[in-house]
């Protein structure tokens, strides 16, 4: 696994300060509907990603509603629209908002322990 850039590290300290906030109602299987986000909605948000609204209360990023936009993946360095770290075996940030019962503070550690771990090069 690749060392981060330090784009890629302030990338992932706003999103993380973001998942910790409260300002953001965790839900499942879609970005963001009805205002409750997965964790890559979060992502999204704070990014500033090109966003659409539907009427049926799904919004779209750069026409996803399911998955990480392709420029969200490289600019958080991720390995999927999953939000896959990388780390072989692990469960996908998707898998663990919606399947694993996993707060926002506990992706945030996860997040941000991968990130320690690419930042020095341990991986």
């Amino acid at each position: 696994m690749k060392k981060l850039t330090r784009e890629q590290v302030e990338v992932r300290r706003r999103w993380t300060e973001a998942l910790r906030s409260g300002e953001y109602q965790q839900g499942i299987r879609f970005l963001n509907k009805d205002g409750r986000f997965c964790c890559l909605g979060v992502l999204c948000e704070v990014s500033g990603v090109h966003k659409k609204r539907h009427p049926d209360g799904e919004t779209m990023y750069e026409g996803w509603t399911c998955i990480l936009p392709g420029s969200m993946v490289e600019a958080a360095g991720l390995c999927s629209g999953l939000g896959y770290l990388g780390l072989n075996g692990s469960p996908s940030l998707t898998e663990l908002n919606d399947s694993n019962d996993f707060t926002f503070d506990e992706i945030a550690d996860v997040i941000d322990l991968d990130t320690l771990m690419r930042q020095d090069g341990a991986l």
